[in-house]
């Protein structure tokens, strides 16, 4: 698990980060954000600041931690080309696939009705810049995380 403020890692049952003493108390999905002064703060949009008629997107940003290469579709179907070619005249070397691993930054964008019709976008999100500076640099919509894969 890693710190949506911070991205350092986290223990699953700490309350707050280790490195940036962040709160991780509260549930990112949370309708309401706490002031420093500990009472509840609305919600504003992250591209202007206002806080009416607000609509959410779910997204994350990625940094790639391994990539492993595939070599068995390789090995196949060059041993099949190894056959076919002197027989037929025709092979065919499937190249390996990548497969990577990322840690994740679930966040949610918030906009106002104003700013999504301006077409605002993801990079107004206030921790954009930091993540991005830290390596989270990979973008995850919604449904691709719908269909990840979490570890903690």
């Amino acid at each position: 698990m890693f710190c949506c403020r911070c991205g350092a890692p986290i223990f699953q049952q700490a309350s707050i980060c280790l490195s940036c003493g962040g709160d991780l108390s509260d549930p990112p999905s949370k309708a309401t954000s706490v002031s420093a002064e500990g009472t509840p703060a609305p919600l504003k949009c992250h591209s202007c600041g206002k806080s009416d008629e607000l609509v959410a997107w779910d997204f994350g940003l990625g940094k790639t931690i391994t990539t492993k290469s595939n070599w068995d579709e390789t090995l196949i179907s060059g041993a099949i080309s190894a056959v076919a070619l002197p027989l037929i005249g025709v092979g065919i070397v499937r190249l390996p696939g990548n497969r990577s691993t990322f840690a994740v930054l679930r966040l949610r964008l918030l906009l106002c009705e104003s700013c999504c019709r301006n077409r605002a976008s993801y990079s107004c999100h206030p921790y954009w810049n930091e993540a991005n500076r830290m390596g989270y640099t990979r973008f995850f919509d919604s449904s691709e995380l719908g269909d990840m894969n979490f570890k903690r």
